[in-house]
């Protein structure tokens, strides 16, 4: 049956109207992509921008290179937070040398510059630092903008805020000024900062050096020096007054971010302070490397056995009956303790000016107490490559995986002095942590005298930086690699601090953006207005 002209005409103009809603769609579409893909644009920019801000801890360098030995790296790095009054990315011009004040008091005196929609800001601290403490006390701070200088009133702070040089009035100054001038520094938005009580509970990080007497939500990290606390806290006085607070974050993600950088710095500055003290750079002429290795492994007539592919995994004895019997009952965390009290001595030492010897771990472990060498006899003796592979034989033994724990060959740079030494990493969580038994008591070739240390805790390094320069080979028993090759679970895997981690752990930021949601939306809106137009187009063409 054919149709008659009137609905020729009518079905006509339906696509007509079609077509027209069809374009329109697509025309809202287009325009729609392009305006969600420049709000993903600009708030990546955004964060760009914020990452870009994060320069508390990369401008610390040059005052490290002026200051004297005598004040630590530490106490450098909150002189420095100190210094920055105005704000975190203040970079800091130059610096005096520092003056002796007391036994344990010093003066530095700063100066640095900040570019405002004003103009430049010229800012002079003179400062005193408690070496032992870190606590700064300002002495005298000079601001002046285009040939004019600011004071601060009573009752109020010089900041820059928004780029311009604001008077922030403040109810109570004392804590203001421990908040933005002490070693308590604060992270937390400037209202904030004007509103020390704040109106309704909040939650912060904060950094502490010593047991807190304040309710703590849970526990983020913990150092030797310093731990890490989640609390919620509806007065910030509470929290600042204490003498005990290094440093308090808000949990904002932007905030936190900052914070991290910044722990991370602390942190660093402890390692290093901890190899210092040490004298860890004894360890640094342990290992020859590989090539020079490999020459001496012949000389002794050591090759690889078969199934293995390098005669350096011969020196992990996890059957051994010694090994099997040291091992039985004992923790990860007892087998480490035992192997810190062995005593470091260089193989030149212990075989009469030979370089590089390696034992076994049974010869290690039985014989070395009785060497007529043995500068401290009666005492277990060897230097890095005997403590690195007996631990690890002991690990293995004690019922730890294969793919779980192995010996370091490589470079460390301890205190300046760089070198070839062996270490152990084992896994914590699916991260690669190091111990190194040689931290323990060393003889000191220079004074013919043996030192006791104690060395450090099991889960040192999970949180502080150790001085790595460069792998040259990882392996155990079982594994082995020189190439960084996955040849066991996560071998390619570097050791890393576990910081940055632990830190957001537990949090969930409201703020943070998704890029994958907008795809999602876009896309979820095209799939409805296609089933959409589909059931207009069957509606419209629909016959009599």
């Amino acid at each position: 049956m054919y149709m008659d002209e009137g609905e020729k005409m009518k079905k006509m103009l339906l696509n007509r109207q079609l077509k027209k809603v069809t374009l329109k769609f697509w025309n809202n579409m287009i325009i729609l992509s392009v305006l969600m893909l420049l709000l993903v644009g600009s708030v990546s920019a955004a964060d760009t921008a914020l990452s870009d801000q994060k320069s508390i801890g990369n401008t610390n360098d040059a005052l490290y290179n002026d200051v004297q030995a005598s004040l630590t790296k530490e106490s450098a790095i909150k002189a420095y937070n100190a210094m920055s009054l105005m704000e975190p990315k203040a970079l800091i011009k130059s610096v005096n040398p520092l003056s002796l004040v007391s036994d344990i008091d010093y003066e530095i005196e700063s100066t640095y510059t900040l570019t405002t929609t004003n103009g430049a800001i010229t800012v002079s601290v003179t400062s005193q630092v408690n070496s032992e403490t870190g606590r700064i006390t300002v002495l005298n701070k000079k601001v002046v903008q285009s040939g004019e200088e600011f004071t601060e009133k009573e009752d109020e702070l010089l900041v820059v805020s928004n780029g311009k040089l604001t008077a922030l009035s403040v109810a109570n100054k004392e804590n203001a000024q421990k908040m933005l001038v002490n070693a308590v520094e604060l992270l937390v938005e400037e209202d904030t900062i004007q509103r020390l009580t704040l109106s309704s509970q909040k939650e912060f990080v904060v950094m502490v050096n010593d047991i807190p007497d304040f309710a703590i939500e849970r526990e983020l990290i913990s150092t030797e020096k310093y731990k890490f606390y989640v609390v919620k806290s509806s007065d910030l006085s509470e929290l600042t007054l204490k003498s005990y607070v290094v440093k308090i974050c808000e949990a904002k993600q932007t905030l936190l971010e900052k914070f991290v950088d910044y722990s991370k710095e602390v942190l660093s500055a402890e390692s290093k302070e901890k190899i210092r003290e040490l004298k860890l750079k004894k360890t640094t002429e342990d290992c020859l490397e590989l090539p020079q290795l490999k020459v001496y492994m012949q000389e002794d007539g050591w090759d690889a056995l078969p199934g293995q592919t390098s005669a350096y995994q011969q020196f992990v004895t996890p059957d051994e009956e010694k090994i099997q019997d040291l091992s039985k009952g004992k923790t990860v965390q007892g087998v480490y303790e035992m192997a810190v009290g062995w005593t470091w001595v260089s193989d030149s030492v212990l075989f009469n000016g030979k370089r590089e010897k390696w034992l076994l771990p049974v010869e290690f472990l039985t014989n070395t107490p009785g060497y007529s060498t043995n500068p401290s006899s009666g005492n277990v003796v060897s230097d890095c490559s005997e403590q690195a592979n007996t631990l690890v034989s002991l690990l293995r033994a004690s019922g730890v995986a294969a793919e779980d724990v192995r010996v370091v060959l490589g470079k460390v740079d301890f205190d300046g002095s760089i070198g070839g030494h062996a270490w152990v990493e084992i896994k914590e969580n699916g991260r690669w942590m190091v111990i190194d038994a040689t931290c323990g008591p060393y003889y000191d070739e220079e004074s013919d005298e043996l030192i006791s240390r104690g060395g450090v805790n099991y889960g040192y390094w999970k949180y502080h930086i150790y001085p790595e320069v460069e792998v040259w080979c990882y392996y155990n028993d079982v594994y082995f690699t020189d190439e960084k090759a996955e040849v066991a679970d996560g071998w390619s895997n570097q050791y890393d601090v576990f910081t940055e981690a632990d830190m957001f752990a537990g949090f969930l930021f409201e703020e943070s953006f998704d890029v994958m949601f907008v795809y999602v939306v876009i896309a979820a809106v095209a799939v409805i207005s296609f089933i959409s137009l589909g059931k207009m187009k069957q509606k419209g063409s629909g016959k009599k």
